[in-house]
């Protein structure tokens, strides 16, 4: 077999790329968007009915998140890895953990998700 034989690639791969391709190129972002928004809402209320507060963020050319700020009483990475250790592991975004803020986004959230995801957000944040 020659150096380059592990690297070939079949037609039906180039041809599943392509498929896959056009569909992301065609697929409507807006209502992607507004999917993701709704998502966040609907933790917000709950997280807000739970007297937590949180602020979503969305914007033009940013993807909407949810910031939940830590209660001066805790510390926003201890919360963190009490999350990721939940059974169902919840994972927040990092980039604003030295504000006290746990960084929510839809990127791999499933509807099915969020009960799940508040009930997480409300024992872990209101343990102070």
């Amino acid at each position: 077999h020659g150096i380059g034989r592990a690297m070939k690639v079949s037609k039906e791969t180039i041809m599943a790329l392509m498929t896959s391709l056009e569909s992301f190129l065609n697929e409507d972002q807006r209502a992607k968007e507004q999917h993701a928004v709704n998502l966040l809402n609907t933790i917000h209320q709950a997280l807000a009915a739970a007297g937590i507060s949180a602020e979503l963020q969305s914007g033009q050319g940013t993807k909407p998140r949810l910031h939940v700020p830590v209660s001066a009483e805790q510390d926003a990475y201890e919360v963190c890895r009490q999350l990721r250790n939940h059974d169902p592991r919840i994972f927040v975004g990092h980039g604003r953990l030295d504000d006290g803020i746990l960084e929510i986004n839809t990127v791999a959230l499933r509807e099915n998700e969020v009960p799940s995801l508040i009930q997480a957000l409300v024992t872990h944040l209101g343990t102070c």
